[in-house]
């Protein structure tokens, strides 16, 4: 194994060189702990430097593409209903969208149609969010009914 020198701050560096240098080295040192987190945790998806991406498929991949796809299917869905919550104290890069929460349970009720077994692990975190957005918006109609010139 090779372990190439990658940090090197030299008593002659000006603050602003070690500052350069130092954010150069924790960058790399975020990127291996994210690729070891990735290798715990069966990802199989590897960021390799510059924006390279390395994706590695094959018989351990195949195992568990489905399985890590609807974990983060599932994670989704408990981020939108958390987002809907928190709507109005959070910053705008954290809007709730209706539209991607539609996107998601098209495709976990596609994942459930074709019968992949691991699409059951999404059911609960999508039921919490749909029932809790169903809620809301039983909420909000009866909150503003329609007036008489709408129904007419």
């Amino acid at each position: 194994m090779k372990c190439p020198l990658v940090f090197q701050i030299l008593a002659s560096d000006t603050g602003q060189e070690a500052r350069i240098k130092g954010e150069h080295f924790r960058k790399l040192c975020e990127r291996i702990i994210q690729n070891i987190a990735s290798k715990v945790s069966d990802s199989n998806y590897y960021k390799i430097g510059d924006g390279y991406i390395h994706i590695s498929a094959g018989i351990g991949s195949a195992q568990v593409f489905r399985s890590n796809l609807c974990r983060r299917l599932s994670e989704a869905f408990a981020n939108l209903k958390w987002l809907k919550e928190n709507e109005g104290r959070l910053e705008s890069q954290f809007k709730f969208e209706t539209s991607e929460f539609e996107a998601y349970e098209k495709l976990y009720l596609d994942l459930r149609n074709l019968n992949i077994q691991e699409a059951a692990e999404i059911q609960k975190p999508y039921m919490l969010t749909k029932d809790f957005l169903d809620h809301l918006n039983n909420a909000t109609s009866k909150a503003n009914p329609p007036d008489a010139s709408e129904i007419a």
